[in-house]
């Protein structure tokens, strides 16, 4: 009877040490280490980078530049660097998009080229900012930083990269710096430059 107790009392033991590091962790203002990182680091969490089943789901992305809008509203055919997007009451519209803004388009890709498009996002206003031209990306090492900060011309081997207030940098796999190896996405330029809207340390 008595070696029975024992054993439960053991059992119950085991159990409350296990609970303890949740116990902690809750209590610490109720913070996910990992998501309390991410705002140390400067970069809040993204809560549109979801699993394509959360945004209607699709086969197909990309990046254009709004040519077209239909006459009253935004359901109907939008025309996006020459491609046709049906927008409908299930498309997910994030940002106030107009004739001239850079968006990102996902969606099911249609035999006749158009897209039945599930989520737009504006990554920038009417008039594209500057960014207009195609959607690139690539991957190299930083030879030359701005002094003083992020803000200003990087250069990605061999390439000029303009990073700006609107240029989303995620430092995850390193801290930017010069040698650091990096995706760059963003819109070429004319001169062969690159206006980057996404930066992405990866070494």
């Amino acid at each position: 009877m008595v070696k029975t107790r024992w054993l439960q009392l053991l059992l119950v033991l085991t159990l409350l040490i296990g609970l303890l590091p949740a116990a902690v962790a809750f209590a610490e203002d109720g913070i996910n280490p990992e998501v309390q990182g991410l705002v140390e680091e400067g970069i809040a969490p993204d809560e549109d980078d979801e699993d394509p089943d959360s945004w209607g789901g699709g086969n197909f992305k990309f990046y254009g530049t709004v040519e077209s809008l239909p006459p009253a509203g935004w359901y109907g055919t939008w025309t996006v660097s020459g491609r046709f997007v049906n927008v409908d009451m299930n498309t997910r519209i994030k940002g106030m998009p107009a004739v001239g803004s850079t968006v990102e388009v996902k969606g099911w890709l249609q035999p006749d080229g158009s897209v039945n498009a599930t989520k737009i996002e504006v990554k920038y206003g009417g008039g594209g900012g500057g960014y207009g031209g195609a959607y690139v990306k690539f991957y190299g090492i930083v030879r030359v930083l701005p002094n003083g900060g992020w803000y200003g011309d990087w250069v990605v081997n061999n390439t000029t990269v303009h990073v700006t207030s609107t240029t989303l940098i995620k430092p995850k796999r390193g801290t930017v710096r010069i040698g650091a190896y990096v995706e760059v996405k963003g819109f070429t330029q004319p001169d062969g430059s690159v206006n980057a809207i996404q930066i992405e340390v990866k070494g």
